[in-house]
């Protein structure tokens, strides 16, 4: 079906005169390129998302860490909500299990979970 609808394929070919290689035509390698690029934009923006997601629980474990750091040394839930711009009520909820687990007497601070 191509073939009758070009009659002169031969114009459509890019012949270099080293035999060892040929390129494409740089109109059809850009072409070729942007069709490539559209065909794996779904798996480049799935791949994203878990570069995110992972940066993102990288990023609470620190938090966490960071928290539990502050209340070892007797910061209060209020400087530690203001400081995570959230509320003392808020901040106490989210971390003081975390907190009191990692500062109990049976555990070292050398022990903090990554």
């Amino acid at each position: 079906m191509f073939a009758k609808q070009h009659e002169d394929i031969p114009q459509f070919k890019a012949f270099v005169a080293t035999p060892d290689y040929a390129d494409a035509a740089p109109v059809v390698e850009s072409s070729t390129d942007d069709e490539w690029q559209e065909h794996i934009a779904p798996v480049r923006a799935l791949i994203d998302v878990e570069q995110a997601r992972e940066a993102c629980l990288a990023a609470e474990r620190k938090l966490a860490r960071t928290v539990v750091a502050a209340r070892a040394v007797s910061a209060s839930w209020a400087d530690i909500g203001r400081a995570a711009g959230m509320t003392r009520q808020a901040a106490h909820e989210r971390w003081d299990k975390t907190a009191k687990q990692e500062l109990s007497p049976e555990r070292s601070e050398d022990t903090l979970s990554p």
